[in-house]
């Protein structure tokens, strides 16, 4: 659900998102419980340890937001996770271990909280992951977590929120997080975003950007380039950096994207009386 609309200042808004939903998946050896659901479980965690029989006893976590109050043209600037320690769990006192790394992906697939397992697990993608370094304390909160990259993908490709899970899954190592679940609403996993989207006359299309995907080159043409006034075209990457402005003086403009890697990118054409902006996507060769 959307926690709050925090601020709205000069085209930059700032949404706080607290998860809709979440699960644990895991297998424990001996217990045959790799088909069993835990949509209700009160931790986001990813953890090895020894299991009771032998073996392992294994974690993961998957979490969602509900994005849907960005708009479909905003450029990200920022977007930062907040997970919250759990505290002591069965026989963990908390984060434990000292290689208890943990990766966040970006989930790929549709996972349905009331059925997912470890046998049935979505797939995640390694592109802009983000990698969690090993706690300093039993009970550190992990705030401020940059995940703007995995954001703007989600944006782009389908929002399937994330997983959470060791980098070496080996015993004993664990990161344990607050789910949704959890009593304290407060400690919820949380998702602040803040994003630019301006558009003045929206309703009238006054500019065409093409080829899309790109790969060398992307067009940007103007059918009313007479109502643009100081105007020019600004080119940002998939974390709302700006790369490079150029003036508008034709109705067909082209933009160089040698020097650029593969990825999401914005084109915002600003002047005295309109704003907009629209996505494309460069595969670079």
């Amino acid at each position: 659900m959307i926690f709050a609309i925090a601020a709205q200042l000069n085209a930059q808004t700032t949404v706080l998102i607290t998860a809709d939903f979440d699960a644990a998946i895991g297998y424990h050896d001996g217990y045959n419980t790799g088909n069993n659901n835990y949509g209700d479980a009160i931790q986001n965690a990813a953890y090895v340890i020894p299991g009771n029989l032998g073996g392992l006893n294994v974690n993961r976590a998957l979490i969602h937001f509900n994005l849907s109050v960005i708009p479909d043209e905003a450029i990200i600037t920022s977007a930062k996770l907040n997970l919250y320690a759990l505290g002591p769990a069965g026989t963990l006192q908390g984060h434990t271990g000292l290689n208890n790394n943990v990766l966040i992906q970006r989930i790929t697939e549709y996972w349905s909280e009331d059925s997912v397992t470890w046998n049935n697990q979505p797939p995640s993608s390694s592109i802009n992951e983000v990698v969690l370094h090993s706690s300093s304390s039993a009970i550190q909160d992990y705030l401020n977590i940059e995940v703007s990259g995995l954001v703007n993908d989600m944006m782009n490709e389908g929002n399937y929120g994330f997983i959470l899970k060791l980098v070496d899954e080996s015993p004993t190592n664990a990161l344990l997080f607050c789910s949704s679940d959890y009593p304290d609403t407060l400690k919820h996993p949380k998702l602040e975003i803040c994003y630019e989207s301006i558009g003045i006359n929206d309703q009238i299309d006054f500019f065409q950007i093409f080829p899309n995907p790109a790969h060398d080159f992307i067009n940007v043409r103007f059918s009313k380039i007479d109502q643009l006034n100081n105007n020019n075209i600004q080119l940002y990457n998939s974390i709302g950096q700006l790369i490079q402005t150029t003036s508008i003086n034709k109705e067909l403009i082209s933009i160089g994207l040698d020097n650029l890697s593969s990825g999401l990118y914005f084109i915002r054409v600003i002047s005295n009386n309109y704003s907009h902006i629209k996505k494309f996507v460069l595969i670079s060769d």
